[in-house]
């Protein structure tokens, strides 16, 4: 209902909207900006994005108002500013409705005042009248949403009277609103009107309903001086669940006044995001309505506008005293996407908690591996936030506890010194997707005070039903048969703590046995494959052999998420080599059944692009081929990034001489792991040649065929799949797998080695004279 008359397509928004855009075309006044430019800063804090970067996922966006894409930052702050109004006019209305306020219906009294007086009255909801009245102190005060009412005309006045006539029809649902819902009602209202796609590229994940009532109603022993906190509380949904958690429990045996003063004392919101502290006062202020007739004094909606991360306790407004429970959904952004000068700002807090591993080359600008905002916030807010023997609990990314670079100063569990915190337990869910995006998600409950002991307990949530599972209407009792929940154990995988995970079912006694077999190091180390962010150009079929020698190839132009042309031409076969994909690696052997090929630009010495001069003198017709799409090619992301604007347009990444060994051992970065040996091929086209893996296949490369089927035979062995598959990330199994997992050197004295590697050739050929038993017999005895 409030999606049809307030949504993005409505007439309303439109409406009002337009009125705000003509506002910024009309030179606005200095005041206007000073509040767009501190929404600006705050809002691109919040959500650690440049605006610039969210121009391709909201050009529907931007068609809708306005032909300008400079005028992104402008356009969201319109919008919220229109959300904001929709927010405060029910908030005044349930005010008035639920309580003694002055008016019986604000919507009415406007619509009825008179016209000339219309604007001052209007602007009363402003100076928070309307909530003082009821013991609400500066419930809109330090909103930055009302700088329209400096820029009043009649066009304005009109937009606002439409709103009000819509609201007037909604009697019925003003009536229906009550304390105790627990329910977000604008959750729907604010996605709408903001696109999924510019939402999931601002890192905005609003949790499910579903999965907060669990959190709050499964995991609080709740006290009478229980204190909680939100601290990236988004639209308050934890708090209004945490609300309703306290009414159930005292309400019976607790006077109202004193428990509106309990909860308005205890249960706590911040929020950097000027736009998520407006929905989260209006939807708290909702939630203890049936209270406010019964408060003796003033009191505050304790939603503050603060940035929990540099918050400094000596600074207003710092709400006193630590928290026995810290819950939420901390931001989900990564380090390279936090807006420069708040990396610089908050760089010193990733040393202090030891979250930075890493100090060399590039890896040292990414903190070592991509690192989590949320990292950071966690430790944050249980060294400053949370009491001695207090809980936070965390909706985090999985790949924290599984990823190698990226959580290894995270897994240390160590605030500073001799200051740690237990991780008692983790439920994962990503199997669920409970956010739109495919964010992997799971929940990590911590107490501060004690050292983490393991193995931790471990529960992986599992669907039954096709349903989707990041639907706000859904309560817990609606998901609880759709799901089911497999036990397991979490420990490092390696004598170091700060390893990656390893995570095995909890039914499964040997496999603490298994751990300790293969806790070490390995002397082969993973590579990555081809990359070269433009899948399109340089990945292509080739549909004849020329007797002049040339091959005519056409380019995959469909593949990837940059769309090109497809042509069709004449190039030297001598760059062109075929491609390994993932889906073509089988265990043991490599079956592909499409005609792909791949052009390697590279000189693998130097790294980069093959000279120009070079490529024009002895590779003239694949030079031309790439003109074809030099403007692409020199706006790719990763070329971008790591060359120069003087180097070759068509330089790749990822080529070096490992590459071109002849043997490799291969496998898919995505799924299940399986193993295969990629070797010299004899190709109806190109002749004897080496297959060459993309960036979705990871390698190892080896110069002597035994040696390649000897590692390949270990890594195929049910054994050695049965630890990987517990220490593998959901998502991808990447060139990490193998780094601190012990893998035999290769010694071709050793019977039992020489044994392994037979037994893999006979596989790889479909013998049946040896068999996977026989495998895992040998690997068993290695192992022992």
């Amino acid at each position: 209902m409030l999606n049809n008359d307030f949504g993005i397509e409505s007439r309303n928004c439109i409406q009002f909207v337009e009125v705000l855009i003509d506002i910024f075309n009309k030179k606005s006044a200095a005041q206007t900006m000073s509040f767009f430019n501190k929404w600006k800063k705050s809002f691109s804090e919040s959500c650690g994005y440049d605006f610039a970067k969210l121009k391709p996922s909201a050009v529907s966006l931007v068609n809708k108002f306005t032909r300008n894409e400079t005028d992104l930052d402008q356009l969201l702050f319109c919008l919220q500013t229109y959300f904001s109004l929709i927010l405060a006019v029910f908030a005044s209305e349930v005010v008035c409705l639920k309580t003694n306020a002055d008016y019986k219906s604000y919507i009415k009294f406007l619509l009825e005042v008179d016209k000339e007086k219309f604007a001052e009255i209007f602007k009363t909801m402003v100076s928070n009248k309307i909530f003082e009245s009821v013991g609400i102190k500066e419930f809109l005060g330090d909103t930055l949403f009302w700088w329209f009412t400096d820029e009043w005309s009649l066009s304005l006045e009109e937009a606002i009277y439409s709103i009000l006539r819509t609201l007037n029809n909604y009697e019925t649902l003003f009536g229906e609103i009550h304390a105790g819902g627990s329910k977000d009602i604008f959750k729907d209202l604010y996605e709408n009107l903001v696109p999924s796609s510019v939402r999931h590229d601002l890192g905005e994940y609003y949790t499910p309903n579903w999965i907060v009532e669990y959190i709050i109603n499964d995991n609080i022993d709740l006290y009478k001086e229980t204190r909680i906190l939100d601290p990236a509380c988004g639209s308050g949904t934890f708090l209004i669940h945490a609300i309703d958690l306290f009414k159930r429990q005292f309400e019976s045996t607790m006077n109202k006044s004193t428990l509106l003063h309990l909860i308005t004392n205890q249960i706590v919101g911040f929020d950097l995001n000027p736009i998520a502290i407006v929905t989260a006062r209006t939807n708290y202020l909702i939630a203890i309505v049936d209270l406010i007739p019964f408060a003796k004094k003033g009191f505050e909606i304790p939603i503050f506008l603060m940035d929990t991360i540099l918050a400094n306790e000596s600074i207003p407004p710092y709400p006193h005293g630590k928290f026995d429970y810290v819950v939420g959904n901390p931001p989900w952004i990564s380090w390279e996407n936090l807006p420069p000068s708040y990396r610089i700002t908050t760089q010193n807090l990733w040393k202090q908690y030891n979250l930075f591993s890493i100090k060399k080359g590039s890896e040292a600008r990414l903190g070592g591996g991509k690192k989590d905002f949320s990292m950071l916030f966690v430790f944050k807010c249980i060294d400053k936030y949370l009491k001695d023997g207090g809980h936070l609990v965390f909706l985090i990314t999985q790949t924290i506890f599984q990823s190698v670079k990226t959580g290894e100063g995270f897994r240390k569990f160590q605030i500073k010194g001799n200051e740690y915190f237990r991780v008692l337990k983790v439920d994962d869910l990503s199997d669920l997707k409970p956010f739109t995006a495919n964010a992997q998600a799971a929940i990590i409950y911590c107490k501060k005070g004690e050292n983490t002991i393991y193995p931790i307990k471990y529960k992986i949530w599992k669907k039954n039903a096709k349903i989707d599972y990041s639907d706000n209407s859904l309560s817990f009792r609606d998901i609880k048969d759709c799901i089911s929940e497999k036990q397991f154990l979490a420990q490092p995988s390696s004598k170091r703590l700060e390893s990656p995970w390893i995570i095995y079912p909890s039914s499964d006694k040997d496999f603490p046995r298994l751990i300790r077999a293969l806790k070490g190091g390995s002397p082969y180390l993973g590579k990555s494959g081809v990359c070269t962010w433009l899948n399109g150009v340089f990945w292509i079929k080739i549909l004849e052999l020329n007797p002049d020698g040339t091959i005519l190839i056409e380019n995959i132009s469909d593949v990837g998420k940059i769309k090109v042309p497809s042509i069709q031409m004449k190039i030297e076969p001598d760059l062109v080599y075929p491609l390994i994909r993932g889906r073509d690696i089988r265990q043991w052997n490599i079956t592909s059944t499409e005609n792909y090929y791949i052009l390697i630009t590279n000189n693998p010495d130097i790294r980069k692009g093959i000279t120009v001069s070079k490529m024009k003198t002895e590779y003239p017709n694949t030079y031309k081929y790439f003109l074809n799409f030099k403007d692409t090619l020199i706006r790719r992301s990763g070329y971008k990034k790591y060359f120069k604007s003087t180097d070759p347009f068509y330089s790749i990444y990822n080529v070096n001489q490992n590459l071109f060994a002849p043997f490799k051992l291969l496998w898919s970065e995505i799924g299940d792991f399986r193993c295969a040996i990629g070797h010299p091929i004899v190709d109806q086209f190109l002749g004897e040649k080496i297959p060459v893996p993309n960036n979705k296949v990871m390698y190892i490369p080896f110069f002597s065929e035994n040696e390649a089927c000897f590692v390949a035979g270990v890594l195929n062995s049910p054994l050695v799949r049965k630890f990987i598959a517990a220490k593998k990330l959901v998502t991808s199994t990447s060139t990490n797998l193998i780094r601190e997992m012990r893998v035999p050197k290769f010694n071709v004295e050793l019977f039992e080695h020489q044994q392994i590697v037979e037994i893999s050739k006979d596989l790889r050929n479909d013998k049946k004279s040896r068999s996977q038993e026989q495998l895992q017999q040998l690997i068993q005895e290695i192992y022992s």
